[in-house]
């Protein structure tokens, strides 16, 4: 049966909003705090129904959509008395819930719990959040959902694959194409624009599968790689490359945090390929990786001859204690042979 009326309701802040007015349906609400729970009456016709209903999913501190649906045409047989109270169409109502964005943290963490027991024995995941404007209401369109778009899901670390990056360091090559400038889309935003990342690691890859890529800006100067940052060390003195040309990822900030409590000297800068050709060490930070050595830039490996280097080394360790987990035995765990 075809739906005959669309009520759009919105629970924020232990408020409801009803949008629009319908004449034929009507909602109360029994309580808006916990698992919020309404009544809902529908009328089709001489027909009405009622139903309660109560949201056993709702997270705290969030803000949800519900669309109450009635179908049928409530038209009751002339012959029989008794049919004014019983509704002929078929359900009278039913809910459609999206969480919005405000909720996306308590998401996070059900989306995680509902997913741990898939996880081996040492095993973790990647959770990515992704939140889309989603669609505007344009006149004539009927979309049921309009305003942010949130994704959450999450998925193994490749732990395996990546085991042997922290046993003898990461190859780095620097691709011919840039990095997009920031006066055409800022890379400090956080979002699914990769192609300009995503083309420059094929490049990389064409020549050398294990190889990892890490863009220069198109000033010539070191800028950053798809999901991760890049530092050098050079005289004990830690350097990366300025924020404006960069992601400033949230494990690039906690190493930079680190180097400050362990008095490392530390400074943002321009870095060019001499810098990175004459520097005693380098490693990438990323999510994933947290920090991992790199053993070479172009085919030149590094001054301290070793991965990791005693500067890299010791972020390495500040790093494992403040997350409460030593990653990189995690991931050695996983060396084949």
């Amino acid at each position: 049966m075809e739906p005959k009326e669309r009520l759009r309701a919105r629970v924020q802040d232990a408020t409801l909003a009803v949008l629009p007015e319908g004449p034929n349906v009507e909602i109360t609400p029994r309580s808006l705090t916990g698992a919020p729970s309404f009544d809902v009456r529908v009328q089709v016709g001489s027909v009405a129904s009622q139903t309660t209903f109560q949201d056993s999913r709702a997270l705290p501190n969030s803000s949800y959509f519900y669309e109450v649906v009635a179908s049928g045409n409530g038209d009751s047989p002339a012959s029989t008395p008794a049919a004014a109270n019983t509704p002929t169409f078929g359900a009278a109502a039913y809910f459609y819930q999206q969480q919005l964005w405000q909720g996306t943290p308590a998401i996070s963490e059900d989306v995680l719990e509902r997913n741990r027991h898939l996880l081996g024995p040492g095993e973790d995941y990647w959770l990515a959040q992704r939140i889309s404007r989603g669609v505007s209401r344009a006149p004539g369109d009927n979309w049921d959902h309009y305003g942010p778009n949130v994704i959450v899901d999450c998925v193994p670390l490749p732990l395996r694959e990546r085991a042997r990056l922290f046993r003898d360091g990461i190859d780095v090559v620097t691709p011919s194409l840039r990095r997009t400038p920031p006066d055409a889309l800022s890379p400090r935003a956080k979002m699914h624009q990769y192609l300009n990342l995503v083309l420059a690691d094929r490049e990389v890859k064409a020549q050398n599968p294990d190889a990892w890529a890490v863009l220069l800006d198109v000033n010539g100067n070191l800028a950053e790689g798809q999901g991760s940052n890049i530092f050098l060390v050079r005289d004990g003195r830690l350097t990366t490359p300025r924020e404006r040309y960069v992601l400033p990822g949230v494990s690039r900030q906690a190493t930079i945090d680190l180097a400050g409590q362990l008095q490392i000297p530390f400074a943002e800068q321009d870095l060019d390929l001499y810098d990175a050709y004459t520097a005693d060490e380098c490693f990438l930070t990323s999510t994933s990786l947290c920090i991992c050595g790199v053993r070479s830039l172009n085919g030149r490996k590094f001054g301290a001859d070793r991965v990791p280097g005693p500067i890299t080394q010791k972020l390495i360790e500040a790093y494992t204690e403040m997350v409460g987990c030593d990653f990189v035995a995690q991931y050695l765990a996983r060396l084949d042979g």
